[in-house]
């Protein structure tokens, strides 16, 4: 499986297919990974499976909020 986290979603979603992999896409928040990116696949990067086989990209929603708070200030989880 090619190395694609920390690469937008497009171009990830490209080098996967064009490695003969089927992608499915999950969304998963973070603080760390902006909004769009790759934060992982599953199968991780460098492992072998056949051609044909799925590959889930996991891509960032960016930060969650989490809630409101005094004067409609979004907190944001950490």
């Amino acid at each position: 499986v090619p190395a694609v986290a920390g690469t937008a979603e497009g171009e990830a979603r490209s080098v996967l297919e064009g490695a003969g992999f089927a992608v499915v896409v999950s969304q998963e928040a973070s603080s760390t990974v902006a909004a769009g990116v790759v934060i992982r696949t599953d199968p991780a990067a460098g492992s072998q499976v056949g051609s044909g086989s799925s590959v889930t990209m996991v891509v960032s929603t960016g930060p969650r909020a989490i809630s409101i708070g005094p004067l409609g200030v979004i907190l944001m989880e950490a």
